[in-house]
């Protein structure tokens, strides 16, 4: 009985200890020009988590884990992946995809 007890309350000492390592997030994603995109999503890598930015480029995610990586991802710019870790406010700058340049940006890059 005492071993069934401190199983319990191991178990129930490793479940607190989990759930308080989370965190509220909030950012923004921007262009280079320092503008909001609007319906880029944010996703909590290996999750189901997800949010969409506002019309600002604002986004909210609620209880994310401190070792969490998010997966930033807009029609038209580069995926980008960021680490958690101490923040809880992120500023995401989005480049612009290689297929959304125009044919002369594309020269130019080359």
């Amino acid at each position: 009985m005492k071993k069934l007890l401190f199983s319990i309350l191991f178990s129930s000492f490793f479940v607190i200890g989990a759930t308080a390592q989370t965190k509220d997030i909030t950012g923004t994603v921007t262009n280079e020009k320092n503008e909001g995109i609007t319906g880029a999503s944010v996703k909590v890598k290996t999750t189901s988590q997800s949010a969409f930015t506002d019309d600002n480029g604002t986004f909210s995610l609620p209880g994310v884990p401190d070792t969490a990586i998010l997966v930033i991802s807009a029609k038209g710019y580069q995926e980008q992946e960021v680490s958690v870790q101490d923040k809880a406010t992120l500023t995401i700058i989005l480049a612009k995809a290689a297929s959304a340049l125009n044919p002369a940006d594309r020269r130019k890059r080359k």
